[in-house]
């Protein structure tokens, strides 16, 4: 069973490579999205994400 945990874990995304599909696909809704407004909303949270994801690859390495 702990085998199988291991294994399972070690297939996930690490916790950077995570906020950077949300980044992504953040970046991928601004290019269709047609409300300037809701796009900027956009581009802020993809900033974020990023942001997100130096800091855990900084801070743990995960």
């Amino acid at each position: 069973e702990a085998e199988r945990m291991r294994a399972e874990l070690a297939a996930r995304p690490t916790r950077a490579e995570a906020y950077r599909q949300v980044a992504d696909e953040l970046a991928l809704m601004q290019r269709v999205e047609p409300d300037h407004r809701h796009a900027a909303g956009l581009d802020s949270a993809e900033q974020c994400a990023r942001r997100m994801a130096d800091a855990a690859e900084a801070g743990d390495g995960s």
